[in-house]
Order: structure tokens, then sequence, then C-alpha cells
């Protein structure tokens, strides 16, 4: 392995190869920590009222909310914030983090893993072909590699420093994120060196990899345009009887219902219990049709990705609106709930690195 790592620098001009490498990754240790600074002061802000609500409230209670005119998505994601700051950092620390460094992430490691592509694909060819194409996609799986690592660095570093005790049950779900992220990365560090070596000029290259962001930035941010829509589309909210609601909603704060009065309030939580079940079946198709965006814009697909496995309290993140579930939260759950969007990011890094492989023999092969 370290006889071809070091064949791979000296085949791609060792020195700029270096150089590129190095200033990809002091971008995205800069990144992350100008993330810490914002990550740790919300986190530990937060363990007063996390501690506070956690006398007066169960995690497991029911939210109550307004719907929003915003995508679905967005108020899912709302809806699972406020739960989470029910939750102790003990549980759902760690977790957290990486929920705060996903959307930093999902911007910035496409425009370094596109333009370092760009920078390492103007490297002196060899006339070794086989050799060479193995070298470079031997290179950028330990660049892919390097990026993961330096970002599980990053949760190992602030799990201490907000003491966050370890966890399996929480780092079974980081390690399987961080080999999304690693994978997320290698996908645009691929489609980026295939089209450079598509084009002539470097030039003409960069134009149309800065392009592509800005058109995949465009697309991300256009669902929450495009996909809003207000509560009317959602039932009516059941009336609450007068009697039901002196008899749940008491100033001493517990419940007494006098047997005259069993029917009544049996009768208002079944007619809850409906409309929750309404709510969600609305609410779960209008996600499920967002979630055809995930196909042309891999920012939105991580983040779905992320919010999906960064979370152990529910099997699915829309089950966060529904009274009750029919199934157990757990990581396999959680990976059949994003399998689409897993299988078509493998897909698409599978895509963007034989067409890299192929154009790259194609040039040795011309050049030789």
């Amino acid at each position: 392995m370290m006889t071809r790592l070091i064949g791979f620098f000296r085949h791609s001009s060792g020195t700029q190869t270096t150089l590129v490498t190095l200033l990809c990754l002091s971008l995205l240790v800069l990144l992350l920590m100008q993330v810490a600074r914002g990550v740790n002061p919300s986190i530990l802000g937060n363990l007063r009222e996390i501690r506070y609500y956690q006398y007066y409230q169960d995690p497991d209670v029911l939210l109550i909310g307004s719907w929003q005119f915003a995508s679905a998505h967005s108020n899912v994601q709302f809806l699972q914030s406020q739960r989470l700051r029910l939750i102790d950092i003990r549980d759902n620390g760690l977790l957290l983090v990486a929920r705060d460094t996903t959307s930093s992430l999902a911007l910035i490691l496409p425009l370094l893993a596109l333009f370092t592509a760009l920078a390492l694909s103007r490297a002196k060819p060899t006339q070794d072909v086989s050799r060479s194409v193995r070298h470079w996609i031997l290179g950028m799986g330990l660049l892919s590699l390097t990026i993961t690592i330096i970002v599980g660095l990053f949760l190992v570093i602030e799990s201490r420093i907000l003491e966050i005790p370890y966890s399996w049950s929480q780092w079974s779900r980081a390690l399987v994120w961080l080999g999304i992220v690693g994978t997320y990365f290698a996908t645009f560090l691929f489609l980026g060196r295939w089209i450079s070596q598509c084009t002539r000029h470097i030039r003409t290259a960069a134009w149309i990899l800065l392009s592509l962001f800005v058109a995949l930035f465009m697309i991300q941010s256009s669902r929450e345009l495009l996909m809003r829509f207000d509560g009317s589309h959602l039932p009516p909210v059941p009336d609450l009887p007068v009697e039901v609601r002196l008899s749940l909603f008491r100033p001493s704060g517990e419940p007494r219902v006098t047997p005259d009065r069993e029917e009544m309030v049996a009768n208002y939580l079944e007619s809850v219990d409906a409309y929750s079940q309404s709510v969600h079946a609305v609410v779960a198709g209008r996600y499920r049709l967002e979630r055809w965006w995930h196909v042309i814009s891999p920012q939105l697909l991580l983040n779905e990705i992320s919010s999906q496995l960064l979370q152990a309290r529910l099997p699915d993140v829309v089950d966060v609106i529904v009274a009750s579930r029919s199934k157990e939260p757990s990581l396999m759950a959680s990976l059949m709930s994003v399998a689409p969007e897993i299988a078509w990011l493998a897909i698409l890094c599978c895509i963007a690195g034989l067409g890299t492989w192929r154009i790259t023999a194609r040039k040795r092969e011309i050049a030789s």
C-alpha cells in the first residue's frame, strides 16, 4: 500500500499533488473549527434547558405545534429539533454534533472535491497506462479516506470537549455516517476529474465545475420555494369538549376523570389518535414526494441520510408527528428508511468512478 502511495505522488507531479492535498485538508480543518465554535456553545447552552425540560416532560411525549407555510421536510426537521432538546446530551450528544456539522459539509465538500480534482488532473502523464490509472484511483480513494478520518477525529475531539460518554449505539451510527460522508466526497472527486479530463483547457473545466456547483446550490435552495404548502391540506383538529378539558388539563397537572366522563374522554383520545394518523399519512406522502429532489441534489440527499441516521429515537423521522408507532427505532430501521438515497449515492459514485477510469485510460493510451 505504501509503495503504491509513493508511486501515486511520484507519477502525478508530487509537489503539486502534495500542495493541493494539503490545501484541501487545511480548508476542511478550518471549516470544522468554525463549526465547532458554533456547535459547542449551542449544545452547552441548551444543557440547562434540557435538564429543565426533563423535570417536567418525557422525551416520548407528543409534540404539539402549528404547521408552518414551508415544505414537509422543514416542518419535520423543526419538530425533530424541538424533540432533541428534550433528550439528554449523554444519550444523543455525539449525534447532535454530527447533525450540526452535516449542512456545512454538504455544501463545502463538493466544492473542495471538484477543484481538488481539477488541480490534480493537470499532472504529467506516465507512459504506463494501467499503472497510472491505478495510481489515480488509489490516490483519490486515499484522499477520500483521509477526509473521513479528519471528520471522525473532529467528532472524537468534540466528544471530549463536551464530555460525552462513549456509547456504542451513538458511535455505530456515527461510523456509518462517516462512510456516507467519504462516499459523498469521493463522488464529487471522481466527477471533477471526469469533467476536467473531458475538456482541453483548464479554464473551461474550471468554469464548468463552478457552474455545476452553483447549479447544485440553486437546486438545493429551490425545494423550499417550490414544495411549500400550508396547514389547509391537513385534516381538521378534533373538537375538545369542555368536560374533557376540565378532566385532562387541570391546574394541578394531574388528570382526573370521573366515571361519568370516562366514555367521553376515551372517545376524544381515540379521535386524537385518528387525527394523528391522518396528519402522518398526509405529511408522509408529501415527504416522499419531496424526496425525489435527492435525485438531482446530492446536498439534500446527504442531509436526508444524516437526519435519519443521526437520531436514535424514531424508526423514521416523519414519525415525530404520529402518536403511536408500529416499528421500534434501530440503526437498521434508519438505514432502511434511507435505502433509496444510499443506493443512489453509491450508483453516482460508481458512475463517476467508471467515467474517470475510462477517460483517464483513453488519454493515457493516446499519449503513449
